[in-house]
């Protein structure tokens, strides 16, 4: 089976405030403007980045986390997350699929009630990786904070594998292809290298509708041809 994206779930990013989406080997979303669907791509663009640059860098590219996080609310949120299923690994299957979750939490660090200076926020992840291997088994590795854990799962029982260090705001998806094999490195490499290769176009429909005017040799070329006039 062609490997592929099966689902996709959103909470607090940009205008999509608790949304999932079911996806196709052709998914088609329709819509009024401003419905979210440019947004829904924009998440897979902002993945990609992540794995480009790491994940500081991909949201101050986009302003911030108040400039990424839901835009709706009379409260500004202070979680973010991304859940995806998929069929990319070479186990994986529609009934045991790949998974990755990421969630970006936000803090406010001022203590005291009264306290006039303006409020400073500190920033946190959280990530896992689940994926099938052969035999029943499986492998899911958790990040949070400075520490990343290694789960061997079968039948339904987790033993840890180890763990290692990682700085406290890069992501999983741009460090741990380097990975060895025996840790999950090839499956981390495998949707890393899937989420950089997709890429988001923006039609800009009010310059696609304006008149387009022949100039030059290609007027002069359409003159001699009847068939290419351009009507009158």
């Amino acid at each position: 089976m062609p490997g592929r994206l099966l689902e996709l779930h959103v909470e607090n990013f940009r205008s999509l405030r608790d949304v999932t989406v079911p996806l196709g080997p052709l998914t088609v979303l329709v819509g009024p403007n401003g419905a979210g669907k440019s947004n829904v791509l924009k998440v897979f663009d902002f993945l990609a980045d992540i794995i480009r640059s790491d994940l500081q860098p991909a949201l101050d590219a986009r302003g911030g986390f108040d400039e990424v996080a839901f835009w709706g609310g009379t409260k500004p949120p202070t979680t973010m997350r991304v859940h995806l299923k998929a069929t990319w690994t070479t186990n994986s299957t529609l009934n045991a699929p790949d998974e990755y979750g990421l969630t970006i939490r936000r803090r406010s660090l001022r203590t005291k009630p009264n306290d006039e200076r303006p409020a400073y926020y500190t920033l946190s992840r959280e990530e896992s990786f689940a994926f099938k291997r052969r035999q029943g088994r499986g492998r899911r590795i958790t990040i949070s904070g400075e520490e990343a854990r290694i789960l061997d799962v079968r039948a339904g029982e987790s033993r840890d594998s180890g763990s290692f260090g990682i700085r406290r705001l890069s992501s999983g998806l741009s460090t741990l292809p380097r990975l060895g094999p025996a840790d999950g490195g090839d499956e981390v490499t495998r949707v890393a290298d899937r989420l950089s290769s997709f890429r988001v176009f923006d039609v800009d429909v009010a310059a696609a509708r304006q008149p387009t005017r022949l100039r030059g040799a290609r007027f002069a070329s359409s003159r001699r041809t009847p068939r290419t006039w351009p009507p009158s």
